[in-house]
């Protein structure tokens, strides 16, 4: 069976770009700890979350998560 699993790369991305939690809570209106559990795959957000996520970190929804086979 083909099963496509999801796996956040927020972490990734924040700190390509340098910024902290902190600083994408300011850009966001986020909590640090809503950040932090989704960075640590302890949380699935919502639509309206990633295209918070997405904005402040000037990226696609599509390239926050990475895409693999099992």
């Amino acid at each position: 069976m083909f099963k496509i699993y999801l796996r956040c790369r927020i972490n990734e991305i924040r700190k390509e770009i340098g910024i902290s939690q902190a600083e994408l809570s300011n850009r966001t209106n986020l909590t640090v700890g809503q950040i932090s559990r989704i960075e640590n795959n302890k949380t699935l957000p919502g639509l309206y979350t990633l295209f918070t996520l997405a904005e402040g970190l000037n990226c696609k929804i599509e390239d926050m998560y990475y895409k693999y086979n099992n």
